[in-house]
């Protein structure tokens, strides 16, 4: 692990870009998660110093998270300020954008101040027995309905590694040295424990499956029963689709019962 500190700076830094949810990561903490010499590689990339990157900083880090993206198969977004970023996926070449992804922090050192971000939808328990649990239904837009499926949120990794003298489970830790989980995280509620230890929260949508459709009573049904893989109860229907109806909804609702 690398010795060198970096300075509490915003930007830039990396965003791993995913179905789910977005991972806000420091530039330090990617470099040491590819095996390099972290300082040697934050001076190059110009995050040593008291002024932002130069231009060829910056070409130098977008050409090292291209590397690793095309490795990978994955996709990446380096946010350079709150307008200015640039998208670099395994496919294409390095985008430049002025709408940086919002992003959630699983690095230890941000767990203190950055709170834990929620997406504002309705959870739906599924039939006992299908394996999602839950779904959510959210509205994108006037015209849009986001229907997935849904699960506990990831709040807390306190079985990272200790990164730049930061372990995320010490706080946690009686006399004795065992693990004593808290009620609230990053304030949320803490509403269970996974083997790592690893904090869930409030259930979110997960992205496993996922689908975007028309804000209209049979698109959002067709969607619950895809991610419910089976028929649903009327009542789960009508549930959902109540959870994104128009408030000056028309529809005959009768014949919206009858369609569910």
């Amino acid at each position: 692990m690398a010795k060198v500190q970096l300075t509490d700076r915003e930007y830039p830094h990396i965003v791993e870009t995913g179905l789910d949810r977005n991972t806000h990561v420091r530039v330090d903490l990617f470099v040491d998660l590819q095996g390099d010499d972290v300082e040697r590689m934050l001076h190059a990339f110009g995050m040593l110093q008291d002024t932002p990157p130069t231009e060829a900083q910056r070409l130098l880090l977008i050409n090292y998270v291209c590397r690793h993206t095309t490795r990978s198969n994955t996709s990446h977004c380096i946010v350079w300020s709150p307008t200015s970023c640039t998208y670099v996926s395994a496919n294409g070449p390095a985008v430049d954008g002025d709408r940086p992804p919002v992003a959630d922090h699983c690095d230890a050192r941000d767990y203190d101040r950055v709170p834990f971000r929620t997406v504002d939808c309705t959870v739906i328990a599924l039939p006992e027995g299908r394996y999602n649990e839950y779904l959510s239904v959210r509205l994108l837009d006037a015209d849009h309905v986001e229907v997935s499926s849904a699960s506990p949120a990831m709040i807390g990794y306190l079985d990272e590694t200790p990164t730049f003298g930061t372990d995320p489970i010490l706080p946690f830790l009686d006399a004795d040295g065992d693990f004593v989980p808290p009620t609230h995280f990053r304030g949320v509620k803490v509403t269970g424990v996974m083997k790592g230890p690893i904090l869930l929260g409030p259930i979110q949508p997960d992205g496993t499956i996922r689908h975007v459709v028309r804000r209209w009573p049979a698109d959002v049904w067709d969607a619950c029963r895809k991610v419910a893989e089976g028929t649903l109860p009327k009542e789960t229907l009508l549930a959902a689709w109540h959870a994104v109806a128009p408030s000056s909804d028309t529809l005959n609702l009768v014949g919206v019962r009858l369609a569910a």
